[in-house]
Order: C-alpha cells, then sequence, then structure tokens
C-alpha cells in the first residue's frame, strides 16, 4: 500500500496534473496510485509522460500566456509575466527562455503565430525529476516575422528616392531665394549710391538746342 487513500490520492494529483483530469486522462486512481492504461504509450506516476506523444497542443496556453495571442474578433491579447501564468505549471514542471531558433534544436519544435510573427517552443522530459511533471518546456519569447517581402523593399526604396529629391530641390529653391535676395539688395544700395536720377543717363543728349540772339538782347 502507498499510504495514501483513494479520495486523498485523488485530490493529490487532481492539484498536480493539467486540467485536473484523474491520471492525465489516460488512466484510473487505484488507492492513490495511477494505473496507466495499456498500449497508451503514457506511463510514470501521474501517466503524465509520453516520449512519442505531441504535446505542443497541451503547452499552447502556457505559451499563450506568455507571449500573447489574437481572439477571434481580432483584439490581440498582450503576454504575461510568467508568474502571472498559472496555466504553465499546471503543465510543466519549469519553463524556460531560449533564444534558440528552429534550425538550432534537435528535438520537436512547436509553434504559436500572432500577426504574421511565429514563436517557437519545445520541451524535454527531465528523468531525473521526481516531480508530478517532468517536462521543462523552453520558450523563444522574440518572435520570427521571416523575411521582409520583396516589393515592399522596392516601396521602400522608391519612396525614399523620391523623398530624397524632394529634400534636394527644397535646398536648391532656398539657396536660390538667397542669392537672388541678396543680389537685389546689393543693386539697391548701387541705385541709392549714383548722382543721377534713375530716370536720366548720362549718356544721353538732348536733340534741342537753344542759340540766344545777342541783337535781341539788346533791344
Amino acid at each position: 500500500s502507498s499510504g495514501i487513500n483513494a479520495e486523498n490520492g485523488k485530490q493529490w494529483y487532481q492539484r498536480r496534473v493539467r486540467d485536473g483530469k484523474e491520471c492525465n486522462g489516460e488512466g484510473t486512481c487505484e488507492c492513490g496510485v495511477c494505473k496507466c492504461k495499456e498500449n497508451s504509450g503514457y506511463s510514470g506516476r501521474f501517466c503524465h509522460i509520453c516520449p512519442y506523444c505531441d504535446k505542443c497542443e497541451d503547452f499552447l496556453p502556457c505559451v499563450k500566456c506568455l507571449v500573447g495571442y489574437v481572439k477571434e474578433d481580432g483584439t490581440k491579447v498582450e503576454g504575461r509575466l510568467l508568474d502571472d501564468c498559472p496555466e504553465c505549471y499546471d503543465r510543466a514542471r519549469s519553463v524556460e527562455q531560449t533564444t534558440l531558433r528552429a534550425e538550432e534544436i534537435d528535438t520537436r519544435v512547436c509553434t504559436h503565430s500572432v500577426e504574421d510573427c511565429d514563436y517557437i517552443y519545445f520541451y524535454k522530459d527531465d528523468e531525473d525529476a521526481k516531480d508530478s511533471s517532468r517536462t521543462i518546456l523552453y520558450v523563444n519569447q522574440e518572435p520570427d516575422c521571416g523575411p521582409i517581402s520583396v516589393i515592399w523593399i522596392i516601396v521602400g526604396l522608391i519612396l525614399a528616392i523620391v523623398l530624397l529629391g524632394i529634400i534636394i530641390i527644397c535646398c536648391w529653391k532656398c539657396i536660390t531665394m538667397y542669392k537672388d535676395k541678396k543680389e537685389y539688395n546689393r543693386f539697391m544700395e548701387d541705385m541709392k549710391k549714383t548722382k543721377y536720377s534713375h530716370t536720366t543717363s548720362p549718356l544721353y543728349n538732348s536733340p534741342i538746342t537753344k542759340v540766344e540772339n545777342p541783337i535781341a538782347r539788346k533791344m
């Protein structure tokens, strides 16, 4: 006998095994001990170990809590801290952050998509652990949004060239206006310094010649 009656045994493993299912849903409790189903592939104290099972869906609630997800109505839910995600500890012995990419992982890689970006995660069984759940979950919280589309690169280059052209034209226009204003002010200063009226040219000779008659002067 294990020293644990069936009722206490149920309460014990229901607190520690995901979703409160008796013996992880893969066995029955007999006198506080889980008896795993034959040929189910599950084993362990709580029928929670399955080396050949795909657990991506099992750990997805934890990953969603950590990195966020998008609801069916399109609303995005932001990720939370590990301490605020009980879904994680219901499913794994521990959760570790990793910076590994999919091509660097030698085990089953799971993905969770959020707005065209993928978050990868994977899991390993810790055979030395004595906890009710021996699985360690590794989550990369840096999204992989894939390569940038070539079309957007071309559009970006075109917009950059157009913007640069506008800036150059504006600079050239400002320089031209400054030079024109400077030349105009210099011209006006030169006009003020001249001794003749701006309406009379020094090279102008009047076509009218005035001749006085000396006889008429005596009379």
